[in-house]
């Protein structure tokens, strides 16, 4: 549904000697990173102590790393911390993804389609239920599914969820939608049908556990969970501005990436 760029804050230089890395911030990119240092390890017999990355959120792999605390930190969005001490943080793209919408529908083996303009009614509180009209629309199996839609929600400083309502707000732009509230500077998910996930793991797990729930993950977290409980988790089918619903694939990302200016 998004490509997003992870970025890679630049802290401290690290000396060509036998050093230990200290890193960490957005989950997205920490498999990639800990793949990346054993190949380069094994490659170039490189005398790399330890690397330790600690999963936590884009704002912290960025504060950490301006601080000095991180040799670098992780992170899905651009620089958009303070910068005050002189000192100057340099992003370096490192890998690029998407996110997709994970939901746990007992019953239901049908993917659920959910349009441009149904995704950001849900995750603003507009649409409360699984059958509710407009869900039901495209989506005629839902009509006797009563429960309520409970969204799972992810901290506001997470970089997926800054390009989730980063995207949920160019969706409501393309379908003329006015005043979206992704907009607002410092927008959280606060509707009653919600509650809140301290981790990307913690939301993966109550998605995988409580039925009628939906959340957002990128595609490798959102692959994990369908193929850990297929009988109960599945990722939506989203609709593209042609009017398809697709689901993520490693070839519409390339696609997206390949669009963006250099």
């Amino acid at each position: 549904m998004i490509a997003a760029a992870c970025l890679i804050a630049l802290g401290a230089l690290i000396e060509a000697e036998k050093v230990t890395i200290t890193s960490g911030g957005a989950s997205f990119p920490a498999p990639a990173y800990l793949a990346a240092v054993a190949e380069f390890n094994n490659l170039y017999n490189a005398d790399i102590a330890s690397f330790a990355y600690a999963v936590s959120d884009s704002t912290t792999g960025q504060k950490n790393a301006y601080s000095g605390l991180f040799n670098f930190g992780g992170s899905d969005v651009a620089i958009n911390i303070a910068q005050p001490n002189g000192t100057t943080l340099v992003a370096l793209p490192a890998i690029a993804g998407g996110i997709g919408i994970s939901y746990n529908l007992p019953g239901v083996s049908q993917n659920v389609k959910l349009s441009r303009t149904v995704l950001p009614r849900i995750f603003d509180g507009t649409i409360t239920k699984w059958n509710d009209p407009a869900l039901v629309k495209d989506n005629p199996f839902l009509a006797n599914i009563s429960q309520t839609l409970m969204v799972v929600t992810r901290s506001a400083s997470s970089g997926t969820s800054q390009n989730m309502f980063r995207g949920l707000a160019l969706m409501d732009a393309s379908t003329g939608y006015a005043n979206s509230p992704f907009l607002a500077k410092g927008f959280k998910l606060t509707m009653k049908n919600s509650f809140a996930a301290a981790t990307t793991a913690s939301a993966a797990i109550i998605v995988g556990s409580v039925s009628y729930t939906m959340t957002y993950l990128n595609q490798m977290e959102a692959r994990d969970l369908e193929l850990a409980s297929p009988t109960l988790t599945t990722t939506a089918l989203i609709q593209h501005p042609n009017g398809d619903f697709m689901s993520w694939s490693t070839s519409g990302g390339q696609i997206a990436v390949s669009s963006i200016d250099a």
